[in-house]
């Protein structure tokens, strides 16, 4: 089943229904995820809630996000050129990028609210101030990662030694599991779990099939 929607008189443009009530409905998956082991969001909209955690609440929702884009990304990515859905890799990365952004901008800004103290030491890792700080610092080399291996992804066209640090993604993807796994569960919300672990092994096995089928 497909319509149709006019871009001009000169044409149309096609556009397959059930793909976009699927991707539609597929967006808002990190979002419930969000609502189920955030609770009453409302509440913390409220005053009553210390200062710095209805951001911090936020920056999880576009953590949660930037781990989905990502890995979304990647598993069109494994898929090739050849594929359908490969036109909407770049347009992912660019997804990840801003919720990534968005990720780390609500996290400093909840922790100045919270001490009244600009941190930014926390974007330079460090590994040698326990475990979280250092489940942190992961989280900070993947986002580095991921806007290295966005760039060379757009530039590797005129640069093809940029080529080999485009195939970084895995290595991204990998860093921003552990840290979101570590981080984004304190709760122990179990939806959260099993939402990092579902998307882990979609990504694993994309990765798996693709170098199956290199390999033949």
């Amino acid at each position: 089943m497909s319509i149709k929607i006019p871009l001009s008189s000169h044409g149309v443009q096609p556009c397959k229904l059930p793909e976009i009530i699927l991707a539609l409905t597929l967006t808002c998956v990190p979002l419930i995820i969000w609502l189920i082991s955030t609770g009453d969001v409302f509440l913390y909209l409220s005053h009553k809630v210390p200062a710095g955690q209805t951001h911090y609440i936020f920056s999880k929702l576009c953590g949660l996000y930037a781990y989905y884009f990502l890995a979304i990304q990647l598993i069109l990515g494994f898929q090739g050129k050849h594929s359908s859905y490969f036109k909407y890799h770049r347009t992912l990365g660019i997804l990840t990028t801003l919720m990534i952004g968005a990720h780390v901008y609500l996290f400093i800004t909840a922790a100045y609210l919270r001490s009244h103290h600009l941190n930014l030491e926390i974007l330079i890792p460090t590994f040698d101030n326990g475990y979280y700080k250092t489940s942190i610092s992961i989280g900070v080399i993947s986002a580095y990662l991921v806007l290295a291996v966005i760039a060379a992804g757009f530039l590797q066209n005129n640069f093809a030694f940029l080529k080999w640090a485009h195939r970084l993604a895995p290595v991204v993807d990998l860093l921003g599991w552990l840290h979101s796994i570590n981080i984004g569960t304190e709760t122990r919300s179990i939806a959260t779990i099993g939402f990092y672990l579902f998307f882990f092994c979609l990504v694993l096995y994309a990765f798996i099939k693709k170098h199956v089928s290199l390999s033949r």
